[in-house]
């Protein structure tokens, strides 16, 4: 169980960060306003490259049995810090584009999920 919570994270982040670096203006159109501004499309590609890399050090780690509970521990700590900047934009600036609802509910889900199997794990 624990192997697949990361394997499967670690597949939605790396999509996800192939996407934002690739192709962010098809995955997320509402980014179009950005187009003709070469640092706010850096500031997504470049976040897109950190999504891989945190994909590739999560996989990277399910494969250590030693390492898996904090590597678990890790994926909780930055799934709760997405979802507590979301939410924060959320309330700040207004309802975003659906992708990022989406982004928000997944993020929340796998935070959740890695809880309980810490909790689990203390048994």
């Amino acid at each position: 169980m624990k192997k697949i919570y990361i394997r499967s994270i670690s597949i939605i982040v790396l999509l996800t960060g192939a996407l934002y670096l690739l192709v962010p203006l098809k995955f997320v159109p509402s980014l179009l306003a950005c187009s003709n501004n070469p640092d706010l499309l850096n500031i997504v590609r470049s976040g897109g490259a950190l999504y891989i890399t945190l994909a590739i050090v999560m996989f990277s780690l399910s494969k250590k049995p030693d390492l898996i509970m904090k590597c678990i521990t890790a994926i909780v700590i930055i799934m709760v810090g997405l979802v507590a900047g979301r939410s924060l934009s959320i309330i700040a600036d207004g309802v975003p584009d659906k992708t990022f609802i989406v982004s928000t509910i997944i993020e929340s889900v796998y935070a959740l999920w890695g809880v309980v199997i810490l909790k689990g794990a203390k048994k």
